[in-house]
């Protein structure tokens, strides 16, 4: 059994018994350690060679954090020492701590960002983070890779990834507008896995694009050339939680539905529509 942390390792070796002690009850034994990059001469007894020692675990302390040490044993009994056991590679090293809770931000009008900290490494680089986001029900997770992929050594550096929220409101999270966007994480190095964070309770909802008005436009001047159109600033829900960044008012050109041209409407709620023809019947809609 091995135990080992940032800057010491504890070495549980196994008991001989039987055929395996020669015949003659075991007086010693000697467990040995290296450094990984050093030769097989540079091995130095821990404990079990002079004096004799029937303990089968030792801590070593002492040793230098990140390091490869390699361990080996054997054992004596009246006739002397057997031969070594098989290496055993040990690192001092940690898996990371547990990652503190993402936040998250609206980027771009369109995107969630999700920045997180660091934790601890455990004594070992940090090489990738497990993300996963919650989907709608709050019961499944599910990564993001094209987006936000653990692995990729720019979000292992600059940790904080953008994902669209077309990719949040479609499967498998199919997040509706004003939901919570929800994910956990956890940090990764060469021993292995940390804990998850603990899921974000607050920061961004979902935004949609904006839903129908539900006012029509409305023809408030008008004459034989031209037509002064009014629109109705749309709130609450209809935004789809978002601002609205401008509306757009089509006309059909006196086509009867057929054709439309498109107005965009850059400041105020009214668009002057011009080049109409006298006794011409024409339509108008618009969207935010």
């Amino acid at each position: 059994m091995i135990t080992q942390a940032i800057t010491f390792i504890s070495v549980s070796m196994p008991e001989v018994t039987g055929y395996l002690t020669g015949g003659s009850p075991i007086l010693s034994y000697n467990l040995q350690y290296k450094g990984e990059l050093t030769p097989p001469e540079d091995f130095l007894t821990v404990v079990g060679e002079v004096p004799d020692s029937l303990s089968l675990t030792y801590v070593k302390n002492g040793l230098i954090t990140d390091y490869v040490y390699v361990f080996r044993f054997r054992v004596r009994n009246k006739h002397g020492w057997g031969p070594f056991s098989d290496y055993v590679y040990i690192r001092t090293a940690v898996i990371p701590d547990q990652v503190e809770t993402a936040q998250f931000t609206i980027v771009q009008q369109t995107s969630v960002r999700m920045t997180w900290k660091a934790p601890y490494n455990g004594g070992n680089a940090i090489s990738a983070y497990v993300i996963q986001f919650s989907d709608s029900t709050g019961n499944s997770f599910y990564p993001i890779t094209s987006y936000c992929d653990g692995n990729s050594p720019s979000i292992v550096s600059q940790r904080y990834c953008d994902i669209p929220f077309t990719v949040l409101r479609a499967s498998p999270f199919n997040l509706a507008q004003d939901q919570l966007v929800k994910a956990k994480l956890a940090a990764t190095n060469i021993i292995g896995t940390g804990p998850f964070s603990l899921m974000n309770t607050e920061g961004v909802t979902v935004q949609v694009d904006p839903l129908a008005p539900l006012v029509a436009p409305i023809s408030v001047n008008y004459t034989e050339s031209y037509a002064e159109v009014v629109l109705t600033q749309i709130t609450g829900s209809l935004t789809g939680s978002a601002q609205v960044l401008f509306y757009e008012l089509s006309w059909d050109m006196g086509t009867n539905g057929y054709l439309w041209q498109p107005y965009t409407v850059t400041s105020g709620l009214k668009v002057l529509v011009t080049a109409l023809s006298s006794g011409q019947q024409y339509r108008f809609r618009y969207r935010a």
